[in-house]
């Protein structure tokens, strides 16, 4: 008789534990949910981008978009350079290589933004249609923005020689350089046929 209450005991126990965690679970909404890894960004995939840039830059100056000569003298004579001295310089902190990859693919993507937007401002100003000329115009000011503040942190990461030369190519005329990106020599301006002449005193 004891062993049959023993019986009864242990099974009534175990009824109550298994209903006690069925209720448990019933009751627990809460879900523990990964949170999702910042994407990366490849060596490959900037490669990618950027050869698509300069592919723009040299065949498409003619085009009514085209990334003006000041925009490409500062990319191929200023960024590109301090890009990949950073990027050397950070190759094995993880972190920063994928800020500054991130930050080179966004100035990239700016660059181009700020040309097409100043293109198409000016395309429905002539059309007088004011309203999609100043949208573009605002989206052409803020690419703006965005390009300029990249490149203030990338001269400000190199060092007072980079700031101080980037402050003196923004303080050239924009006819001091060609379509192509190249600057005039001290004292020249391009003329109207892309040919280096002397500035007028």
């Amino acid at each position: 008789m004891t062993f049959f209450w023993i019986v009864v005991i242990i099974v009534v126990v175990w009824w109550l534990a298994r209903r006690s965690e069925k209720n448990s679970g019933n009751t627990n909404t809460t879900v523990e949910v990964e949170e999702p890894k910042t994407s990366q960004i490849s060596e490959e995939v900037v490669f990618n981008i950027q050869n698509k840039f300069e592919t723009k830059l040299r065949d498409e100056v003619d085009f009514p978009d085209a990334i003006g000569g000041f925009e490409a003298y500062v990319y191929s004579k200023l960024m590109l350079t301090w890009y990949n001295k950073l990027a050397g310089a950070n190759r094995y902190n993880d972190e920063m290589t994928q800020k500054l990859r991130n930050d080179w693919t966004d100035y990239m993507g700016a660059i181009e933004d700020r040309s097409t937007y100043n293109y198409l401002s000016m395309e429905f100003y002539d059309e007088k249609d004011n309203a999609k000329s100043e949208s573009y115009r605002e989206k052409h000011i803020l690419a703006s923005r965005k390009a300029f503040a990249i490149e203030d942190a990338f001269a400000a990461a190199v060092g007072k020689d980079a700031e101080a030369e980037l402050e003196a190519v923004r303080a050239r005329d924009r006819w001091d350089f060609d379509k192509f990106g190249n600057m005039a020599p001290e004292g020249h301006t391009f003329g109207l046929d892309g040919k280096p002449k002397k500035k007028k005193d």
